[in-house]
């Protein structure tokens, strides 16, 4: 009988690779298991050792197998060789496992690569393939990183979290003398405190006194300045943190996504936090003439490839950014944001990438066409700027980029 917990980590794993879950959402379905730390180890592992597990198969297989094996492969691979797990144990579970799914006629294949799976197999000659097993990144990526930052790629791609999370108080509900009190330990920052996530600080984010938002985003609602009774347009809401956090300095607050589930949301998430937002389903990429000057100030998270959050987003290593797409939908958005905006307004666009191309080079091209804006200093955050300011990840803060521009 298959150990439940193996199979599970198998069927989100699969819901990664075959199905493009995000990772986030894919491993929800853990949470509730008994044995839901082992499997969060072995999905997480298996996308952080994507390239080298996918050699160790090109090395043992004959032939590439067919998606569904490759995945329990790596998995298997992954207990055996890196968690130091029994092989024994492990090979009856990846025979089991391939039963449950309908491809018992490959357990031959399957037990002559396990077995074979303990020998020394050294990492391949070719610099670009040992590259991308050292980096666990795609080519393009390590590419497209290599451009833009020549002597700090790997160090972007290698960056860690310290294991600390960020969170921001709610403080309608808890007074920051009280936190601080319960909490010496608590590192503050400009909008929150650096926590290590325990029992009661989950009390607190279950309570919604307290909420789980990394740094850098914060620094974009900070961007937007003193939003008190004035208009924000929030263009790309979902989730809603920085919707909420706008709603919380006393912006009336719109915010925009294009699914219904995320306006849902971003919904409970206001809800919780015991504020206002006015939701509203709309595609942004489209010019909407009800919103024509009609905002003090537009924030602009806008979609991008995800580079600056890679330690968060592991299964974002295995894609290859689509960078003329996501720029073209990026140019977009900030057009329409622009019109939306009044005279004498503040735009503020940010994304959690560290590619020029989708940060520095878009509203260098932006101010260009639009001589109607300037860059604004972003005196509301403690880092010296003239209106943009590229965060790369450093344990603690994400790669993020932050623009301020005000319409004249």
């Amino acid at each position: 009988m298959v150990d439940n917990y193996f199979l599970t980590a198998y069927k989100i794993l699969l819901n990664i690779y075959r199905d493009k879950a995000y990772i986030n959402l894919a491993v929800q379905k853990s949470y509730t298991h008994p044995k839901k730390n082992t499997i969060l180890k072995i999905v997480n592992g298996v996308l952080e050792h994507h390239f080298l597990l996918s050699y160790y198969i090109k090395v043992l297989a004959k032939k590439t197998p067919q998606q569904a094996i490759r995945i329990l492969l790596m998995q298997s691979i992954y207990c055996i060789k890196i968690l130091q797990m029994k092989s024994s144990a492990i090979i009856t579970l990846a025979l089991d496992t391939a039963m449950a799914i309908g491809k018992g006629e490959l357990s031959s294949f399957i037990s002559y690569c396990l077995n074979n799976t303990q020998e020394t197999h050294p990492l391949p000659k070719n610099k670009k393939e040992a590259e991308q097993i050292q980096l666990n990144a795609s080519t393009k990526l390590i590419s497209l990183l290599k451009q833009d930052y020549p002597k700090a790629y790997k160090r972007i791609l290698q960056a860690k979290s310290d294991g600390k999370v960020h969170i921001r108080l709610n403080e309608n509900k808890i007074p920051i003398q009280t936190f601080e009190m319960a909490y010496p330990l608590a590192e503050p920052t400009a909008c929150g405190y650096y926590v290590t996530l325990n029992d009661s600080i989950k009390r607190y984010l279950n309570r919604g006194d307290a909420f789980v938002q990394s740094l850098t985003s914060g620094y974009a609602v900070l961007a937007c300045g003193d939003v008190a009774e004035k208009k924000v347009l929030d263009m790309c809401a979902a989730p809603g943190g920085k919707s909420v956090y706008l709603a919380q300095r006393g912006a009336q607050v719109t915010a925009c996504d294009i699914y219904e589930h995320k306006l849902q949301l971003i919904k409970r998430y206001a809800r919780k936090a015991c504020v206002s937002v006015q939701l509203v389903l709309q595609d942004n990429t489209q010019y909407h003439s009800i919103f024509s000057d009609a905002f003090d100030c537009v924030l602009l998270d806008a979609p991008c490839s995800g580079t600056g959050v890679l330690a968060k987003r592991q299964d974002a290593r295995l894609k290859e950014p689509d960078i003329d797409t996501l720029t073209k939908l990026q140019d977009a958005l900030l057009a329409n944001g622009a019109q939306y905006l009044k005279k004498g307004g503040i735009l503020v666009y940010s994304t959690c990438s560290v590619l020029k191309a989708e940060n520095e080079q878009m509203i260098t091209r932006f101010l260009q066409k639009m001589n109607n804006f300037v860059l604004q200093k972003i005196t509301t955050v403690p880092y010296n700027n003239q209106g943009m300011l590229q965060f790369l990840p450093d344990g603690k803060l994400d790669g993020f980029f932050i623009a301020r521009m005000q319409k004249v």
